[in-house]
């Protein structure tokens, strides 16, 4: 009896010995997944530090554009070529943007239409009856 128990005992021991080194194992498998875990942690903290500069960057290239838009409005709605409306009069354009440099008669797209020249490159374009049927802004 004495034999089966130290057999027993022997069977348990070697056991509870398989037990510790599976442990053991999974143990070190679980430090070095720990380790590259942080070591992933690691790497994406310093992606998302990269990636919030970059937002901060755009942002501010935004709110530049976006502060400069007014200014660029306000002169596109102060120009007097944008004051322009088909069928204005040729005095009308007169006081709007002044004495032509040159004038054009029966030089329009349509044939016999008057075109009158500004030194800016914009020239507006006379319907028969005398009235503005196009132009081009500097």
């Amino acid at each position: 009896m004495q034999q089966v128990e130290k057999v027993e005992k022997l069977k348990t021991g070697c056991i509870f010995a398989l037990l510790a080194l599976l442990a053991l194992d999974a143990m070190a498998a679980t430090d070095s997944d720990v380790y590259r875990l942080k070591s992933e942690v690691s790497q994406l903290r310093s992606q998302v530090r990269s990636l919030e500069r970059q937002v901060r960057q755009l942002e501010e290239q935004m709110r530049q554009v976006r502060d400069r838009q007014p200014i660029l409005a306000n002169k596109m709605s102060t120009s007097p070529w944008h004051q322009l409306r088909v069928g204005m009069s040729k005095d009308q354009v007169t006081s709007l943007l002044g004495e032509p440099t040159e004038e054009d008669a029966g030089a329009g797209v349509d044939v016999g239409k008057d075109v009158w020249q500004y030194t800016e490159r914009g020239h507006v374009e006379f319907d028969a009856a005398g009235r503005v049927s196009r132009w081009k802004a500097p």
